[in-house]
């Protein structure tokens, strides 16, 4: 890895926000990660990059050593606004991990068009109609699914001591490798060790249920409301990721239908899971290269 150091973003609300500069010379990238990971997910796509981007990756509100209170996912797009600024990027191209980064990066792009040149989601279907979207979001929000947050990974357990976190650590990595099929134990490890915080009590791991339910928790009237309306309004090139065992692909659904030259949306279908920045690093190195104008076809 050419260059990692991590530096902080203070937010509005008075509240620092962690984001991690990967270095890097060439056009400029921000990286948004995973809901529930953390920027150390694009580790192995940034040693696939070589060091031709300049790639700056913030963690989500309420992830890693973040304090900052979660908003919805369409409230916190101005924290991307706000990371390009604080660092300098011009334009940069923005890549978009999950269903959360999508929302947040897409309604970011179609706010402010001019201030990014390119945007690249993985693993982020949003459905076609309002009344799809609203059904998943009641899903992830509901009281079974937080159930299985809390009793699967360990969401909002405190515990006393040092020791006892990392037994707790250890059991959430083996969950998370399991359930998501992840083959990056050491990885993986390092995120959820990033976001060990004290707090009253003792030990908990980040983020909460609360941070998770609170990004989900959109306002149907948003104008950046996820439906395909917000893909119809983004006035620059979109490259959607796809892979073919991750747990959103619906193949029926998919932005096929409306591929359009001006500008572009691209689908690119990938054999692998949910987390292809993993699996197929060097792909989706390529395919950041070629959304920042380095690569072709």
């Amino acid at each position: 890895m050419p260059f990692l150091q991590q530096q902080r973003v203070r937010l509005p609300e008075g509240d620092d926000l962690p984001v991690i500069d990967f270095g890097g010379q060439g056009p400029d990238v921000l990286l948004v990660h995973h809901l529930g990971l953390g920027p150390l997910e694009w580790t192995r796509t940034i040693d696939a990059l070589g060091g031709r981007v300049r790639a700056v990756a913030p963690a989500l509100r309420g992830h890693m050593a973040s304090t900052v209170p979660a908003v919805p996912s369409t409230v916190a797009s101005a924290d991307l606004h706000l990371v390009a600024q604080e660092f300098g990027l011009t334009r940069p191209v923005l890549v978009l991990a999950g269903w959360i980064a999508a929302v947040m990066g897409l309604s970011a792009a179609v706010q402010r068009p001019e201030a990014f040149s390119a945007v690249v989601t993985i693993n982020g279907t949003i459905a076609p109609t309002r009344a799809q979207a609203q059904e998943e979001i009641e899903v992830v929000r509901s009281p079974q699914m937080l159930a299985y947050f809390r009793d699967r990974f360990r969401l909002d357990s405190v515990v006393p001591t040092r020791a006892e976190i990392e037994e707790l650590a250890e059991a959430k990595v083996a969950a998370i490798m399991a359930d998501w099929m992840v083959d990056a134990q050491d990885e993986v490890r390092a995120e959820v060790d990033a976001g060990l915080r004290r707090v009253e009590g003792g030990w908990t791991t980040s983020p909460s249920s609360q941070t998770i339910m609170t990004f989900y928790d959109l306002d149907a009237d948003d104008p950046c409301f996820p439906t395909r309306d917000l893909y119809a309004q983004l006035q620059v090139p979109l490259d959607v990721v796809h892979g073919t065992e991750s747990w959103d692909y619906r193949s029926e659904w998919l932005e096929y239908e409306i591929g359009r030259d001006d500008p572009p949306i691209r689908v690119t279908e990938l054999d692998s899971g949910q987390f292809p920045m993993y699996s197929h690093p060097n792909e989706i190195a390529r395919l950041i290269l070629r959304s920042a104008g380095l690569e072709t076809d």
